[in-house]
């Protein structure tokens, strides 16, 4: 029995002494504290206040996230004015990227007002459309309010949802316990986040699968929810852009495969409820075929693939900047 005893202290000893060996390394790898639940504000949930967000799993970046848990370091995006709001997911977040390499970032380098930053993983565009309301209560923007997004293909279940106010936020694992877990024990943090991604890619793909599509119902409905976005900010309000940052992967011979199919039903409707929608693709393409480089991607990632890297944050910033000028000033 005593034998017995031994073998299983030894078993659970090696077993924690792994897991620590395992989250230390997880910690410098990819890090990213635990995320605050904030219902009815401005994003569904934020990351720890001053906690750190580190990664080399894509891209290389060590970072820290401000008082509010959002991703600003610019001296301009402190305080409690903001000129031009930007909402988004985590393109828009940026973690893969230096502090000052980040959209938001260049842009309060760019332009002569004072963006703030919150965009947030898993925050897509009816995500944010969803809290637009909150999010402007909370900011106040003076100028602009500037929703990016990497598809421009929403999806009648989730239109109709943000119009009937039962569309669900994305969930928190901010519960006591898992604070605890992901906390002290990083690699734990890695494991809940790769099963939820492989869950939410089964889902979105039944949902696509199951939608029957009737292009005068949809363009209408597309109407309805993006006239609903644009009704938050007021007639006297911020304006509402949109700024679709579409991807960009190659195909086998090495050509830009382009993802706009949608963008021309999409570009309609937003004219015709006054959004400014910025399409990113020709930027996209031409930054490649011109200079050979692809905004999507880094060293430690498939070819194109992933999150916008530093010249894609940058090439954006300077095109939203060069819209917002040409708006102001015309």
């Amino acid at each position: 029995m005593l034998k017995i005893l031994k073998k299983i202290l030894r078993l659970m000893l090696s077993g924690v002494i792994s897991l620590a060996v395992l989250s230390v390394f997880v910690y410098f790898y990819k890090y990213t504290s635990t995320r605050v639940i904030t219902p009815n504000a401005p994003t569904d949930f934020t990351w720890a206040p001053e906690q750190a967000m580190n990664t080399m799993e894509e891209g290389f970046a060590w970072l820290e996230m401000d008082d509010n848990g959002y991703n600003n370091i610019h001296e301009k995006a402190t305080g409690t004015q903001v000129d031009i709001l930007l909402m988004g997911s985590s393109h828009l977040l940026g973690t893969e990227v230096a502090a000052t390499e980040n959209m938001g970032y260049v842009l309060n380098d760019l332009l002569p007002f004072r963006a703030y930053n919150i965009g947030m993983t898993g925050h897509y565009l009816s995500s944010c459309i969803n809290n637009l309301k909150y999010a402007v209560k909370t900011f106040k923007p003076s100028w602009y309010v500037v929703i990016q997004t990497d598809s421009v293909s929403p999806t009648t279940e989730e239109m109709e949802q943000v119009l009937s106010g039962t569309y669900e936020e994305v969930e928190s694992d901010s519960s006591q316990l898992f604070k605890l877990i992901q906390t002290y024990i990083p690699a734990s943090k890695k494991i809940m986040v790769q099963v939820d991604a492989w869950r939410e890619a089964d889902n979105k793909k039944k949902k696509k699968e199951s939608e029957i599509y009737d292009p005068s119902a949809y363009e209408d409905l597309l109407n309805r929810y993006l006239a609903s976005a644009s009704g938050c900010l007021g007639d006297n309000g911020p304006k509402l852009i949109i700024l679709y940052t579409a991807p960009t992967k190659l195909d086998d011979d090495g050509n830009i495969i382009r993802y706009d199919n949608d963008t021309a039903v999409f570009a309609k409707a937003c004219e015709k409820n006054n959004i400014i929608f910025i399409d990113m693709t020709d930027d996209y393409c031409e930054k490649f075929e011109n200079e050979d480089i692809l905004v999507h991607g880094f060293t430690n990632t498939a070819v194109g693939s992933g999150h916008l890297n530093t010249d894609g944050h940058l090439v954006t910033a300077q095109r939203l900047a060069q819209v917002i000028k040409e708006d102001i000033y015309k």
